[in-house]
């Protein structure tokens, strides 16, 4: 891997680059609640939608785009969403999902991270390295497993280059301690469509479960243990592409259609997290507890004046 100097650049890039918010269009949405999912659709409408895991349903929250096609998202356990950003140059981001403003964190070199996955407070990456390109205008390639850094983007890699190109997606299971990844092997496995994997996460190694039987553009690991993937690109000849969301199965890696999400692409998937209070909440009172604390606040005085006699 060339990441002696084409990653060494990267802390630098994301201290130079000054922070930059752009605000897509659309009004406010809800707030995300702890449990919703959210997916991203890249390149092919450049939206942020809300999914329903239990039919696939899809319906759109916000434009994206802004500083390139969002391959991934992903919720940090304080409530930040986290995005990449590929087709050429890749960045980090953050976005916030109730305005769609997004905010540059740092750039890559040429490339994209189109997975991301935290475990703990460490964020995982699938990095693509393209290269510097070529007299054919092609670049090196490579696909990496990487930590990065969220607040200036740095990455460093962590082992070979995977078997897989691209990798599309990770997600992890805090009860094993397995990481998975999907992507497409470099020898497509009986059953078609990307694989399903496991990732040693201090060795960068893979071990193959299983095809999924589908082309996977986003993993995501539901708190209903159940692991959900979502399609790159539908099937053709069925009339309005519609990308449809999946349960992926982890002993197999078949995966199973849940149904469509109205949208022609899935690039990323997360749920929502339970946001960190900003202050101490204080228990609102109904009019009965009004009269209540009243009376106390009456009671408590009397006594202090009696006292005083």
């Amino acid at each position: 891997m060339r990441s002696g100097i084409a990653l060494s650049r990267l802390a630098l890039l994301g201290v130079l680059i000054t922070p930059l918010a752009i605000t897509s269009s659309g009004g406010p949405q809800p707030p995300v609640e702890p449990g919703d999912l959210l997916g991203s659709t890249g390149n092919v409408g450049g939206s942020l939608i809300d999914l329903d895991p239990a039919t696939g349903a899809g319906s759109f929250r916000s434009n994206l785009g802004a500083f390139g096609p969002v391959t991934e998202i992903e919720f940090r356990d304080d409530g930040t969403l986290f995005a990449s950003t590929g087709q050429g140059e890749s960045s980090l981001i953050t976005i916030d999902p109730e305005t769609g403003v997004e905010t540059l964190v740092g750039v890559h070199d040429f490339g994209s991270l189109n997975g991301l996955e935290f475990v703990g407070d460490t964020l995982y990456g699938s990095f693509f390295e393209a290269g510097a390109p070529g007299d054919d205008g092609e670049g090196s390639g490579g696909v990496f497993l990487v930590t990065v850094d969220t607040a200036t983007a740095a990455l460093t890699p962590i082992g070979p280059s995977l078997p897989y190109d691209p990798v599309r997606g990770l997600a992890y299971d805090p009860q094993t301690g397995t990481m998975y990844g999907v992507g497409t092997p470099m020898q497509i496995p009986e059953g078609g469509g990307d694989s399903l994997f496991t990732i040693d996460l201090g060795t960068g190694a893979t071990t193959e479960i299983g095809a999924t039987g589908f082309s996977v553009g986003g993993l995501e690991l539901g708190p209903d243990g159940v692991l959900y993937g979502g399609e790159s690109s539908p099937p053709r000849g069925e009339g309005v592409p519609s990308a449809r969301l999946l349960q992926i199965n982890t002993a197999t890696g078949a995966g199973t259609a849940i149904g469509g999400t109205g949208f022609p692409a899935i690039s990323g998937l997360t749920f929502g997290v339970g946001q960190q209070p900003s202050a101490l909440e204080v228990p609102a009172l109904d009019a009965a507890g009004l009269v209540i604390l009243a009376a106390l606040l009456g009671v408590a005085g009397f006594l202090a004046l009696a006292r005083r006699r």
